[in-house]
């Protein structure tokens, strides 16, 4: 899997010969300069994607994400796969 990023969202793509995008994948709420997908780690069906520069003062898992107090100090947003592939299989 391979990742292209424009600064807000990620798009994990899977090589074969047509190169389709498997899903769009965006930060709960995105910022122009937050960098999402400027790091990537992938652990069987878990993805991290990192946002280099996310303004945020929220601490834990589901902190207050409106609290941009706390500037480009960045976060971390996990993400299922194999969840997102069902729903992906079951809205086509």
């Amino acid at each position: 899997m391979m990742t292209a990023s424009n600064l807000t969202a990620s798009y994990p793509l899977t090589i074969n010969p047509a190169f389709q995008q498997q899903a769009y994948l965006k930060a709960s709420i995105t910022g122009g300069s937050d960098y999402f997908g400027y790091s990537v780690a992938l652990a069987g069906d878990t993805l991290v994607v990192g946002a280099l520069q996310k303004d945020s003062n929220a601490t834990g898992v589901n902190g207050n994400q409106a609290d941009n107090s706390a500037s480009a100090s960045g976060a971390a947003y996990v993400f299922d796969l194999a969840k997102l592939r069902r729903v992906i299989i079951t809205s086509e």
